[in-house]
């Protein structure tokens, strides 16, 4: 799809899932697009955090033969998560994700797999090389720091890396923090930019 057409119809999806870019909201489509559609058909986009699937849907939508994995623990949240912290809109009861987050519309388009756990335990395991890795978990500092330590070293050279919430107001910046400092830490890896509220990284 053009640009113009995923613009389209992301509007559609922002209604169904009550999210994505409000009116005055960063343009984080235009900067997904730019790396999406270029990537190696054959290549793997490794997504952390599901919520609803739009994201997924978006990425499918910009390079329809790419495979989607998308993780996200859905339910059983108390112990690494804090229910507490998460934003207004997340679908949560008495300390619990209930399950079922992501649309079954969104989630049966184009080569899109839902993988339900907490992604430091699925990391463990994993052994496929990224093209592109996003990191939509958490804004607070510590899982936010151990899902770039635990799924950055599967990024491919020349793979991307997109933090999201890396400024702004959340939590006073500590997904920010928790990203200025596992950059700093690293060789392989170079900074792109601070993007529309996202922080690009790419590897060497």
């Amino acid at each position: 799809m053009r640009l113009d057409e995923v613009r389209r119809e992301m509007q559609k999806v922002e209604v169904q899932i009550q999210g994505g870019p409000k009116p005055g909201a960063p343009d984080q489509i235009s900067i997904f697009y730019d790396i999406v559609k270029h990537l190696d058909p054959n290549g793997l986009i490794v997504e952390i955090g599901t919520y609803k699937g739009g994201s997924a849907l978006m990425f499918s939508l910009m390079n329809p033969q790419v495979r989607i994995l998308t993780i996200d623990a859905v339910e059983e949240a108390t112990d690494y998560w804090d229910p507490l912290t998460y934003p207004p809109g997340h679908n949560i009861r008495e300390g619990r994700l209930l399950p079922s987050g992501i649309l079954p519309e969104n989630l049966c388009r184009g080569k899109i797999f839902q993988v339900i756990g907490f992604s430091k335990d699925i990391a463990q395991t994993f052994n496929w090389r990224i093209d592109f890795l996003f990191i939509d978990g958490h804004w607070k500092y510590e899982p936010t720091k151990i899902d770039f330590e635990s799924w950055a070293p599967f990024v491919k050279p020349g793979g991307w890396i997109i933090g999201h919430h890396y400024c702004g107001e959340a939590y006073e910046h500590e997904a920010k923090r928790a990203i200025d400092e596992w950059i700093a830490e690293q060789s392989e890896f170079y900074w792109v930019g601070e993007m529309e509220l996202m922080a690009v990284i790419r590897r060497r």
